[in-house]
């Protein structure tokens, strides 16, 4: 195996080196990256995000009640958004949400245990919930049916996975996949306590030997019996993530002692180890003395970007301050590693961006990095860039966007692009962004206030995903207005027609009271009332069915909220009052006749 010994042997590459930035035969340079945000429901409460680790070093970790949010896509390209408000209520939601992003449906489980460590789901549309035990308990993996309802659980001691705190700076991670549920977490350790309460002693004893590191364990869906457990992989280690891979679970840790650097771990669905190493090594590996003064630099200096396959290599992404010496305040830089699936060789880590500190001490950093497969031979990652302000030592990070480079199996980057993002909105700051091949976009999902939002990063790249899906994004990637005509009368508005789940959306106030209609607005039900004549029609805020005179309609889209305005489905127009409707795509016009 090849070993690295950082400081001699990583080489800074830029992007202008030994990766191939020339644009691929036919790629469209002038194509688009836009940024779109959907918002889906009202949440009864916020979620907290409890005992977040600092931004710089021990980043990207939860303690206590782990993530309050996860989502994962579904082999139909639904999505199922869990959102976890143990902290006021006991109660966990997963809201399943079709590729549009419209609830289907919303189930509500009682956490009757302390801590929540996260979910995942099989193709029958079973649900795994995990939960953090109490006096004896470590770890309680729940199934439940598509309805909620609780199948079997299966309870693991303290003793046997030597934990004493999970969830516990770290990112709980479990996945499923050929009918078992790979698991991997980080917490507290504290073996020797366990032992003495294990003898029987009268006293407990408090001992000094509590310790974060990583755990694993696999359990057969079928039976929810244990398969694998592995209580110690890595020591401090404050992020955990698992991919799978034809048969095989590839378990990552990023631990900042041993190892100091990233662990890879590989094995077999039956629990057999297969292989593991150590690609990446943070400071040469070694724990610096602080000013010589007797203690440990544990510090990454990292953040995580993800792990996926492509071809017969893996690909390791993430973040690295690229110095030798510790506390050395210098920009972090992105870089990717190919690590061989079969041998977990690997090759010496490619850095995609150069970022250095300026002549005042200032620079540009990069945040929040994301890798993610979108094609049999490519990939995209995204990552937030910042620029350090303020002086006198008191510096903050402001955001100045989202980029993207896109790179094929052959680790030549096709694209180099900025995120067009009106919103202003950054990347998730644990949370995987995923991919949705159905409508070719990159989703998240995130809180404002009480509203759950799904954003998206969407594209016209005709070369990008299925031509036929990129089609119905080429008019939301075009910034020219919408024109209305109604009875031959160009009509103006305050808030413009829009193109929302490749639908034309328009203000529905404006035409309707411009047909001759009366429209109200119920805001404690956010339901809208037109009448005309003797039509009465009704529809809710975010909502994909009407009431036309008592009759139920199903809408193409749902009706949504923008900048204020109810907008509603062209469709729905000629659906209400029987108006003749037309959408010239080519001119971008709507036309209405009553």
């Amino acid at each position: 195996m090849k070993k690295i010994f950082f400081i001699l042997l990583i080489m800074i590459i830029a992007i202008t080196g030994n990766i191939n930035i020339a644009y691929s035969k036919g790629l469209d340079e002038k194509a688009n990256y836009k940024i779109i945000r959907q918002k889906i429901t009202e949440l009864d409460y916020a979620p907290i995000r409890q005992g977040l680790s600092g931004y710089k070093y021990y980043d990207v970790s939860f303690d206590y009640n782990g993530n309050p949010m996860m989502w994962c896509i579904n082999s139909d390209n639904s999505y199922s958004v869990c959102v976890s408000i143990i902290d006021r209520t006991k109660t966990i939601k997963i809201y399943e949400l079709n590729s549009d992003g419209v609830i289907k449906v919303v189930n509500t489980f009682t956490n009757e245990f302390n801590r929540f460590g996260g979910f995942t789901k099989d193709r029958d549309g079973n649900y795994y919930l995990l939960f953090g035990g109490d006096e004896k308990l470590g770890y309680i993996l729940i199934k439940y049916d598509s309805n909620a309802n609780e199948l079997k659980r299966l309870e693991i001691s303290k003793k046997d996975c030597d934990t004493l705190v999970p969830f516990e700076s770290g990112t709980c991670t479990l996945i499923e996949n050929s009918g078992v549920i790979a698991v991997h977490d980080g917490r507290l350790i504290d073996s020797a306590k366990l032992l003495l309460e294990e003898e029987g002693s009268d006293e407990p004893f408090v001992s000094n030997m509590r310790h974060q590191g990583s755990c694993l364990f696999m359990v057969d869906t079928t039976d929810m019996k244990l398969i694998k457990v592995e209580t110690f992989v890595a020591s401090h280690s404050f992020e955990q993530d698992i991919l799978y891979d034809n048969g095989n679970f590839v378990f990552v840790d990023r631990g900042d002692a041993q190892p100091r650097g990233y662990l890879i771990s590989k094995y077999s669905i039956t629990g057999d180890f297969i292989n593991s190493c150590i690609p990446f090594n943070f400071k040469g590996g070694v724990n610096y003395n602080k000013f010589q003064q007797g203690f440990s630099d544990g510090n990454t200096y990292s953040q995580y970007g993800g792990i996926i396959e492509i071809k017969d290599k893996y690909v390791l992404m993430g973040t690295y301050e690229n110095t030798v010496l510790d506390l050395d305040d210098t920009p972090r830089n992105l870089f990717i590693q190919y690590i061989d699936k079969n041998t977990l060789e690997y090759d010496e880590p490619i850095y995609l961006t150069d970022y250095k500190l300026n002549s005042d001490g200032k620079s540009t950093e990069i945040g929040n990095p994301k890798i993610i497969k979108c094609g049999d031979d490519q990939f995209a990652i995204f990552y937030d860039e910042y620029s350090v302000e303020g002086d006198m030592g008191r510096t903050y990070h402001k955001f100045l966007g989202i980029k993207l480079i896109l790179i094929d199996g052959n680790g030549n980057v096709i694209a180099s692009k900025d995120v067009k993002n009106d919103i202003n909105m950054q990347l998730p700051y644990i949370n995987k962004v995923i991919y949705n091949e159905a409508i070719n976009s990159f989703d998240w999902f995130g809180v404002e206030g009480v509203d759950l939002i799904k954003y998206s990063i969407i594209t016209n790249d005709n070369n990008f995903g299925k031509d036929s899906i990129n089609k119905q994004f080429e008019n939301q990637l075009n910034y020219d207005k919408i024109k209305v005509i109604l009875n031959g009368e160009n009509l103006n508005f305050i808030q413009e027609p829009i193109i929302k789940y490749a639908r034309v959306l328009v203000p529905m106030r404006t035409i309707f009271e411009r047909m001759g209609a009366t429209v109200e607005w119920n805001s404690a039900t956010s339901t809208i009332f037109a009448e005309k004549d003797s039509t009465v029609i009704s529809v809710k805020l975010w909502s994909n069915k009407a009431l036309v005179n008592g009759k139920t309609i199903e809408l193409p889209a749902p009706v949504i909220m923008e900048n204020g305005t109810a907008m509603v489905p062209l469709r729905f127009i000629s659906e209400s009052f029987g108006a003749d409707v037309d959408w010239d795509n080519e001119n971008r016009t709507v036309t209405i006749n009553t």
